[in-house]
This record gives C-alpha cells, sequence and structure tokens, in this order.
C-alpha cells in the first residue's frame, strides 16, 4: 500500500482537525477543509500550527517545499474571512480531544479519492479535494466559492494543466520504514504498533503488552492516530510516513470508548517511561503479530492490516483484553468477515 494523499492534502486534514478544535466543533466539516485548504495554498502552514496553543511541536513536519498559490492573496483573505460566519463559535476543543469527519466531510473525501483516479493521477492533492467540494453545488461552502468565482471546471483546468498545483506531476513516494519487514504492515498497522509504544511507555511497562495494543487499535480504527499523539507529551512522528485516509471503523463510537475505558482501567499504570527507551514486545504480541501473519496470507491479502492483529488477538483465549472485547460480543469470526469485505 503506498499513500493515496500527497503530503501537502496531509497537511490539510491536519489542519482542519485542528481549525475545527479551535471552533469548538464535535466533527470537521466541509468548512474546515475549505478553510485548511486556502491556509496551505497560501503556504501558511506552519504559522497556523504556532497559532494553536499547547500543540506539541513535533506532532506534524510542515512541507518547506514552495509551490505556486492556486488562489490570489486577496481572494484568499476574502474567502477566510467569510468562513466564521457559517458556524457558531464556540469555546474552543481540547487539542486530545477526538474529533470525527462529519459525513459531508467524508463524501468529499471519497469524491477526491474517486476523482484522483478518474484523472489517473498517483497522488490525491489539494485540488483534488477542492474540485471535491465543488462537486456538491447546493452546499453553502461551495456557493461562496461560486460566488467568488471559483467553478470546479476551473479547478479541473488547472489540475490538468498542472498549473497552481503540484499534485499532476507524479511525486516520489514517501520513505518506509527502513526495516527490511517493513512492507508487511500497512502504513494503518504501522500507526497502530507505533502507538502500542507510546501506550506502553506511558503506563510505565517495560514490554509492550496485548493491552497496549488493543488500545493502540481502538484509536486508529476511530481515526483518532492524530488526536493520540496528545497522549504522549514530547512525542512527534513524520507525517510524511502516515497513512491519514478516512477509513471505515469496525467499530461502533459507543462500542469503542467502552472497550477502551474498560481495558484502560485494568492497565496498571506506573511511572511513564523516558520516550527514547527501547520497550521489547511481549511473547503473547509476537505471538499475535505471528497469527495475523498468517492470517493474511489465508485472506491473500498483501500487507498485514489492524484487522489481521484484532483478529488474532480476539481469538488468544490467555489475553484478557481479548475477552473483555469477547464479552462485549466482538468475534474473530465478525474481524474477519470485516477484513474480507474491505477488500
Amino acid at each position: 500500500m503506498f499513500e493515496v494523499y500527497s503530503f501537502r492534502a496531509q497537511q490539510v486534514i491536519f489542519l482542519a482537525r485542528l481549525k475545527a478544535g479551535q471552533r469548538g466543533a464535535e466533527a470537521v466539516e466541509v468548512a474546515d477543509l475549505l478553510a485548511a485548504l486556502i491556509i496551505e495554498d497560501q503556504e501558511g502552514f506552519s504559522k497556523a500550527l504556532s497559532d494553536i496553543r499547547n500543540l506539541p511541536k513535533s506532532a506534524a513536519k510542515a512541507d518547506r517545499k514552495t509551490h505556486a498559490p492556486f488562489f490570489l492573496p486577496e481572494l484568499a483573505s476574502d474567502l477566510l474571512a467569510s468562513l466564521p460566519e457559517m458556524h457558531t463559535n464556540s469555546r474552543a476543543s481540547p487539542n486530545e480531544l477526538e474529533l470525527l469527519l462529519s459525513q459531508s466531510a467524508v463524501r468529499v473525501f471519497e469524491r477526491a479519492v474517486s476523482l484522483c483516479a478518474e484523472l489517473q493521477h498517483r497522488y490525491v492533492q489539494p485540488l483534488h479535494i477542492l474540485a471535491a467540494i465543488l462537486d456538491n453545488r447546493s452546499s453553502r461552502v461551495a456557493q461562496i466559492l461560486d460566488r467568488a468565482g471559483i467553478t470546479r471546471e476551473g479547478v479541473l483546468k488547472s489540475v490538468r494543466e498542472k498549473q497552481g498545483l503540484a499534485s499532476a506531476i507524479p511525486e516520489k513516494s514517501p520513505p518506509l520504514n527502513a526495516d527490511p519487514e517493513a512492507s508487511l504492515y500497512s502504513n494503518r498497522t504501522r500507526n497502530v504498533l507505533f502507538l502500542s509504544r507510546q501506550e506502553a511507555g506511558m503506563h510505565g511497562s517495560r514490554t509492550i503488552e496485548v493491552e497496549h495494543m488493543l488500545i493502540a487499535l481502538i484509536l486508529e480504527d476511530q481515526g483518532s492516530f492524530l488526536d493520540a499523539l496528545f497522549r504522549y507529551d514530547g512525542v512527534g512522528v513524520d507525517m510524511s510516513c502516515l497513512d491519514l485516509r478516512p477509513h471505515q471503523s469496525f467499530l461502533t463510537h459507543e462500542r469503542a470508548n467502552e472497550l477502551l475505558a474498560r481495558i484502560e482501567a485494568r492497565c496498571s499504570r506506573t511511572q511513564p517511561l523516558p520516550k527514547g527507551l527501547y520497550l521489547p514486545m511481549s511473547p503473547g504480541l509476537k505471538r499475535a503479530l505471528n497469527e495475523a501473519a498468517i492470517l493474511r496470507d489465508q485472506l491473500c491479502q498483501r500487507q498485514i492490516e489492524p484487522s489481521h492483529l484484532l483478529a488474532a488477538i480476539v481469538g488468544d483465549e490467555s489475553s484478557w483484553g481479548a475477552g473483555i472485547f469477547r464479552q462485549a460480543g466482538v468475534t474473530r469470526a465478525n474481524i474477519i468477515q470485516f477484513a474480507q469485505e474491505r477488500t
């Protein structure tokens, strides 16, 4: 699996989440995406991060490569000024609070991916997302753009002519982990492995246990990888190695919160460990990884995905964390069925 979203598009997604939090929203809306698109287009990503309070400086890495902006500076300022009027601002949400994508935002991402494929481009870029926003002409955000003279046809023309958009030119694939076995794991699975290490360290555990991975699997399943970074002081990640594409969650939001609370309540917690300390995997977790690899082969799938890991863990009778999942009605069989339906 390679990244479908370009580094610039990933920065837009990250910034949209932070913008939604600034206005106290319960979900990331299309207006947040547009605001993030404009800011990134005007090369304002780094400044926008510096304006957000209590954001770890290492939480995201800015793409410092210059690009030709699509919006004129005056138009960009006018559009940004018009967007706050669409929402009732309230108290800003904490950075660590989980914010999901609204249904309209999910549809924008789905359409952007489809548009990228239709145009035979390698990566989804910011203007693919902008064109997808304009697909829904009845939306208030699209109407604001229309009044400003921004049309879907005009955006697509820029995409095709490679003007104001580096995306139409295939870019080098983001670097992957130097580990020779890295290709065994999808980017989403590597996100889970990263979170598992951080959870173990935060709980003061000298080994990464199955239950730490279960916490990581729940957070990643709910699309909360970036939000989870705020749980760990001083931890950042290179966004060029992330898979930030929206995905269908296996667990409902209510079920995920319930499972997370029950597992965290039973996890022992001592003094957090230093961030750079090497933590080995427990024997139980190693067994789960081996079983996930076997399951991947049985399903004839290319890489080990989070669903393979979860199925492997839930099928292990010796894990108390897996028992919590089984008590909640989550079985190995329905996880495998979900994995098969996604291929």
